[in-house]
């Protein structure tokens, strides 16, 4: 019997490239989601099919999102390289891999792009950001060996 894992201890870094695979972790971070992959479908029902039913094939697969929150921290916002907004003005896909703490490690990476940054300051609570990555391409999920 498969027992259920803790999410305490997740992470998410971030490369500087697609051609680096050493990942600047992406500090303090509350919360963790995604990869959200779909598929597309295409509709190929025709008129002289036996039954009325539509007919589908799968089309094109989207590698969704990656969405991430955490304690706002300077260092992990703004530094001139590996800040979550630097990452948003660079035009450059980069490497990502999330970092699940079961009984074996699990790791999940791909490549994307970061699309979204923004902070919240409540009168009565933590400053926080929240940021996301669309991805690009296919992931991988693996062991660690």
């Amino acid at each position: 019997m498969t027992v259920p894992s803790f999410a305490y201890g997740a992470t998410i870094g971030i490369s500087a490239s697609t051609t680096s695979t050493s990942y600047i972790p992406i500090g303090q971070a509350t919360n963790i989601s995604g990869p959200n992959l779909t598929a597309d479908t295409i509709d190929v029902t025709y008129h002289s099919t036996d039954l009325p039913y539509r007919r589908f094939i799968r089309g094109l697969i989207n590698g969704g999102d990656i969405s991430f929150e955490g304690n706002l921290t300077f260092v992990d916002i703004n530094s001139s390289s590996s800040g979550i907004v630097s990452r948003l003005q660079s035009t450059n896909v980069q490497n990502f891999q999330i970092t699940l703490p079961t009984t074996v490690t699990i790791y999940v990476t791909g490549s994307g792009i970061v699309n979204s940054f923004s902070l919240t300051a409540p009168v009565d609570g933590a400053l926080t950001y929240s940021a996301g990555m669309q991805v690009t391409g296919p992931i991988t999920i693996a062991e660690a060996t």
